[in-house]
């Protein structure tokens, strides 16, 4: 293993981790192409943060094997996931001669990972200096490989904790959390046996000049999802007078709704570990069979803001980063909520995974199929952040827990204003869950408007307390029926 220094602050938080035997930055590129638009927006981010700030900018988790591993199967596996993943190989450089700021993918080198013995698995590892070095240092985005690893052996010289750090550049928190699910997969099977899925996009995937086994490039990917997607909505026979292009926005007649919720909040979190759907899913699928109840559609399409999740690990995610992305919800009656909340779980999941792109390209392809498909308009919006999701529960809240906290429902009166169709925002927070809608009362009436947020509420409660209600006794008991 290579040596490593590392300078220090005077509060003796280190400012960068620099292998002793770093070759020069030119050295091993093996791709060059202008930074994409998810690059740049972090590049110019960062470098307007206060260099001891930066670190800030490290997406930290710790990973625990199943069984503690020889330290050789470790490494291996943790080479595998850089070697197939080239955005954990990009370096960002400001060219000028390349007119702007250029990604640079280096070819795969051995691997710098610092290694500490700690028998007493009960030891407080967020105090540990291994992890304020690890997790603590700021990467130089031009010199530095945007991850780092460390390991922490037991006292038989067994691994028994990976410390991993990616800068925000070359991942998120939930291609992070895809990067934790391919370590073990790594980790629990021989090289021999390795393999990687070509369909699937690659988990760092702001590099857009990323590589999957088939060839395709990771814009590629995305693009091919989009489209797809967009030849799920409906076409629009015609656009209303004074509506602007695909979005739809026009002068409306607008209620908006509010829903702060304890209860949804306290069944999100039960819900959330007993059905793995995640509290965007739970408002987003009894919402949409309602309105497809109501309207008669079977898919209902909508542009998602779908945010960052903070998972646990040794360090701090700053920032929140919203990609704009394109799912279509297709409802079924017969299904109950939760089948529908984890098929939109799904759905949105994918939304996220497709959300950075370059929105040319992307205004380019929706052009090309709208010639092909026709127009659609896209005229919703949804939007989730759950900053606090809180600990799960270790049983299911009963109805004596639930029935006590506190709901409110308000309603504004109609005002006008220029704007898309329907905005759903939903908001987690420690102690309750924030719902705004926005509606076209043309579209959804404001008495259903106020319904549809009680639904919503009452599925996740009712979902909690019993057998999930279905899509269709939902809508009947809530006054949603085609043409209400």
């Amino acid at each position: 293993m290579t040596g490593t220094t590392a300078e220090t602050r005077p509060d003796g938080r280190p400012t960068a981790i620099t292998p002793l035997d770093e070759t020069g930055p030119g050295d091993g590129v093996v791709r060059s192409a202008p930074a994409t638009f998810g690059q740049r927006a972090q590049w110019y981010e960062q470098m307007a943060a206060p260099p001891e700030r930066r670190h800030l900018f490290n997406l930290c988790q710790w990973w625990k094997p199943a069984a503690p591993a020889e330290e050789p199967a470790v490494r291996a596996a943790l080479a595998e996931l850089v070697r197939r993943h080239e955005g954990l190989r990009t370096t960002l450089v400001d060219d000028a001669a390349a007119g702007g700021l250029v990604q640079r993918v280096h070819e795969v080198r051995p691997l710098d990972v610092p290694v500490d013995t700690v028998a007493d698995r009960d030891t407080n590892m967020l105090e540990h200096p291994l992890v304020k070095q690890v997790s603590g240092a700021s990467f130089d985005l031009s010199r530095d490989l945007p991850v780092r690893f460390g390991l922490v052996r037991d006292g038989d010289g067994l691994v028994w904790l990976v410390l991993c750090v990616v800068n925000h550049s070359a991942s998120d928190a939930f291609a992070h959390a895809l990067l934790r699910s391919e370590f073990h997969q790594l980790l629990a099977a021989p090289p021999r046996e390795w393999r990687q899925d070509e369909r699937r996009a690659q988990p760092c995937d702001i590099a857009a000049s990323e590589n999957s086994p088939s060839g395709r490039r990771r814009h590629q990917r995305t693009l091919a999802y989009l489209r797809a997607k967009y030849l799920e909505v409906p076409a629009s026979p015609h656009v209303p007078a004074g509506a602007e292009g695909m979005t739809g926005k026009r002068p409306r007649t607008m209620v908006r709704v509010d829903l702060y919720s304890t209860a949804l909040r306290t069944a999100s979190r039960w819900l959330r570990h007993a059905e793995r759907v995640s509290l965007g899913a739970l408002v987003l699928a009894p919402f949409c069979s309602l309105f497809a109840a109501h309207t008669g559609q079977e898919r209902i399409p909508f542009k998602v803001m779908v945010t960052n999740r903070f998972e646990p690990g040794t360090g701090s995610s700053l920032a929140c980063m919203c990609q704009p992305g394109l799912t279509v919800l297709h409802t079924a009656r017969t299904e109950t909520v939760m089948e529908a909340a984890r098929r939109c779980q799904h759905d949105l999941l994918k939304a996220y995974h497709h959300g950075k792109y370059d929105i040319t390209s992307v205004e380019r392809l929706f052009a090309e199929a709208a010639a092909e498909h026709g127009p659609v308009r896209l005229e919703r919006l949804f939007d989730c952040l759950d900053k606090q999701p809180g600990a799960v529960l270790d049983a299911a809240p009963t109805r004596a827990e639930l029935e006590p906290l506190g709901s409110d429902v308000t309603c504004s009166e109609p005002f006008q204003a220029h704007g898309t169709e329907q905005t759903l925002r939903v908001r987690g927070r420690g102690s309750d869950v924030w719902v705004t809608l926005l509606t076209d009362i043309e579209v959804l009436p404001a008495e259903l408007a106020r319904q549809s947020l009680r639904a919503v509420e009452a599925a996740a409660v009712r979902s909690c307390l019993g057998r999930p209600p279905s899509v269709a006794d939902l809508a009947a008991d809530f006054g949603f029926t085609t043409g209400a």
